[in-house]
């Protein structure tokens, strides 16, 4: 929106609006969200840490990207209607 506030990225509520919504993910979009994104995981290690298969990593991370980013969409810059 129009009205939504810039908020600095060491903003603690804004850290903590983002740890709620990585929380409210299921247990399985979470931990591979956590383990690619966050610690640095390849895919592949990630398959082979939580013993889950690759395309099913790969789900996850697209499910729990979807959600976040519909969570958090009011955060997006507005897009200039000028730039394609």
């Amino acid at each position: 929106p129009a009205g939504a506030r810039q908020q600095d990225p060491g903003d603690p509520g804004l850290r903590r609006r983002v740890a709620r919504a990585i929380d409210r993910l299921p247990r399985g979009q979470r931990e591979a969200f956590i383990l690619v994104y966050l610690e640095g995981f390849t895919i592949q290690e990630t398959a082979m840490t939580t013993g889950k298969a690759l395309g099913t990593i790969k789900s996850h991370l697209h499910r729990a990207l979807k959600s976040l980013r519909a969570e958090l969409d009011d955060l997006r810059p507005a897009q200039d209607p000028n730039r394609s």
